[in-house]
């Protein structure tokens, strides 16, 4: 996507009406200041919608990161995989305002996002799934001292568990 492409976009929609923004496989912007124009432009944005190895690319910038962290409240992440733990404590500290994350974590990593996310309220993830799994997350919780609720989804993705936090 280039400049063109987002002046005419402007002319079309009210980009300071949006609230959620999802960016579909296979869209590159030719800079990250073409993707930084619109963020400044969706001046009501609090929901995204990416892969995180899209998300992991913008890291390195500092501006998009203190937007991405002032503005975005909920996050929905397709094909996600962290790497490594120091990409996964890059991420909280980016996303230290989120407020609901649906992902794909494995137990650890659902753990973590709990315990360094602490505005959390909501994480649904697809790869814990066992009622073992349930558990020792709760247990772990616990430890936190919140409060949570878990239960086994029943939509399109069978194996997905769904964690509301107390955060009071």
């Amino acid at each position: 996507m280039g400049y063109s492409q987002i002046k005419y976009l402007q002319t079309v929609v009210n980009l300071s009406n949006i609230k959620h923004l999802t960016l579909l496989d296979g869209l590159r912007f030719e800079t990250i200041d073409l993707f930084k124009e619109i963020l400044k432009s969706t001046t009501q944005l609090t929901s995204l919608k990416t892969k995180l190895s899209d998300l992991i690319c913008w890291f390195d910038n500092n501006e998009l990161c203190k937007y991405l962290n002032k503005y975005i409240k909920r996050l929905n992440l397709s094909y996600t995989s962290f790497e490594n733990s120091d990409q996964l404590e890059q991420f909280c500290r980016i996303f230290s305002n989120l407020e609901q994350i649906k992902c794909s974590t494995n137990e650890l990593e659902t753990i973590y996002l709990i315990k360094y996310l602490s505005k959390l309220t909501y994480i649904r993830t697809y790869r814990c799934s066992k009622i073992d799994q349930i558990l020792s997350i709760r247990k772990e919780i616990e430890k936190l001292g919140l409060d949570m609720t878990a239960s086994l989804g029943n939509d399109d993705r069978p194996y997905s568990l769904i964690i509301w936090i107390n955060q009071n």
